[in-house]
C-alpha cells in the first residue's frame, strides 16, 4: 500500500497519477460537501470532518489497482492496525480514507464492508463505505444520499456518540445485519441481545 498523507502534507510525489487525480475530486467532496451545512439538522453533513481537517488528523491513501476482495480486506485490516497504533500516540479523533481510483461496483464494496464492519466495530472503530452509486439514504430523508462519493472508498475512524445513537435507533438498517446489530448493542450499550 502507498503511504498516508493529509491535506497539509499533500500527496507524496510517488503516488500513482491516477490516484492523484481521484484525490483532487475526493478533496472537493470532503471539504465542500462533508463540511457543508447539513440540510436536515444543525451542524455539518459530517460533524467529525471539519475538526479532523483543522487538527490535521484526516489521512488519505489509495488501493493499488487490480486487487481481489481478499487483498482489499488485508489492506483494510492493516489500515485498522495502523490507525490503532496512531491512536495510542495521538489522543485525538482521526480517520483514514482509503480510496479506489478504478471503478468498483457498489455491491463489491458492500460485500467487503459486510465481512469487516463487525470486526472493526469490536475495536471501537467504524468502517464506513462510500460509493458513487450508494443507495444508502440519510436518516432524515429518503431522497438525500450523503454516502455518494466521487470514487469508491472506505474510511476507518473513531466511533463517536452519534454513531452509537444512530445504531441504537436504526436496528437492522443498510449494512448492519440483525446479528451484527445485536453484538454491537452488547458492545456499545451493555445490553443483552
Amino acid at each position: 500500500m502507498e503511504s498516508y498523507w493529509t491535506l497539509k502534507t499533500g500527496v507524496p510525489e510517488d503516488v500513482d497519477l491516477r490516484a492523484q487525480i481521484a484525490y483532487k475530486e475526493i478533496i472537493l467532496y470532503v471539504t465542500k460537501f462533508l463540511c457543508a451545512k447539513h440540510p436536515f439538522r444543525d451542524g455539518d453533513v459530517c460533524p467529525f470532518v471539519r475538526e479532523a481537517i483543522r487538527i490535521d488528523t484526516l489521512y488519505f491513501t489509495h488501493f493499488p489497482p487490480g486487487l481481489s476482495k481478499e487483498e482489499c480486506m488485508s489492506i483494510l485490516r492493516a489500515t485498522v492496525s495502523h490507525y490503532e497504533v496512531w491512536k495510542q500516540q495521538h489522543k485525538a479523533l482521526g480517520a483514514i480514507i482509503v480510496f479506489f481510483f478504478e471503478k468498483k461496483s457498489e455491491r463489491w464494496i458492500k460485500s467487503i464492508h459486510r465481512k469487516l464492519a463487525g470486526e472493526v466495530m469490536q475495536k471501537g472503530l467504524i468502517l464506513g463505505n462510500l460509493h458513487p452509486e450508494s443507495p444508502s439514504h440519510s436518516f432524515h430523508s429518503k431522497h438525500w444520499f450523503p454516502l455518494r462519493s466521487p470514487y469508491p472508498m472506505f474510511l476507518v475512524r473513531d466511533m463517536i456518540s452519534s454513531d452509537k445513537e444512530r445504531l441504537k435507533a436504526s436496528g437492522t438498517r443498510d449494512n448492519i445485519t440483525s446479528t451484527l446489530f445485536k453484538e454491537l448493542k452488547k458492545l456499545c450499550f451493555s445490553e443483552k441481545a
